[in-house]
C-alpha cells in the first residue's frame, strides 16, 4: 500500500514537472520569436546605417569635387583678370611713354587723343577687312 501511494505522489510530481516544462518551452518559443524579430530589426538598421554611410561618403565626395571645380574656375577667372590687368598696364605704359615726349609742341598729349587714335585704327582695319571680304565674295560670284 505504501508503495502505491508513493507511486501516485511521484506520478503527480512528474505531471506537474511536465506542465512546468511545457510552460517553459512555450516561454522559450516566445523568447526565440522575440529574438528573431529583434534580429531582423537589427539587420534592417544595419543595412540602413550602411546605406546612409555610403550616401554620406558619396555626397562628401561630390561636394569635394564641386569645391575643386569652383576652385579651378576661380583660379581661371583670377588668371584672366591678371592677364587683363597686364594688358591694361601695357596700354597705360604706352600712353605714358607717348605723353612723356613733346608732341606737337605740347609737353603732354591728351590721353583721349591717344585712345581716339587707337579706335580710329581699329575702324580703318575693320573697313579694310569688310572691303576685302566683299571683293572675295564678288570674285567668287564672277567665277
Amino acid at each position: 500500500f505504501f508503495e502505491s501511494e508513493k507511486f501516485f505522489v511521484l506520478k503527480k510530481l512528474l505531471d506537474a514537472k511536465k506542465k512546468d516544462l511545457k510552460i517553459l518551452e512555450k516561454k522559450m518559443e516566445d523568447i526565440d520569436w522575440r529574438k528573431e524579430v529583434l534580429y531582423q530589426k537589427f539587420e534592417n538598421l544595419e543595412e540602413d546605417k550602411n546605406n546612409y554611410l555610403n550616401k554620406s561618403e558619396t555626397l562628401a565626395w561630390e561636394a569635394y569635387q564641386k569645391s575643386n571645380l569652383c576652385d579651378l574656375l576661380e583660379e581661371t577667372n583670377l588668371n584672366m583678370l591678371c592677364n587683363l590687368r597686364e594688358r591694361h598696364l601695357a596700354v597705360i605704359a604706352e600712353i605714358l611713354a607717348r605723353t612723356n615726349g613733346c608732341v606737337g609742341g605740347r609737353r603732354f598729349q591728351d590721353v583721349s587723343d591717344i585712345i581716339d587714335e587707337k579706335n580710329q585704327k581699329i575702324l580703318d582695319l575693320e573697313k579694310k577687312l569688310q572691303i576685302f571680304s566683299e571683293e572675295k565674295s564678288f570674285d567668287s560670284i564672277c567665277m
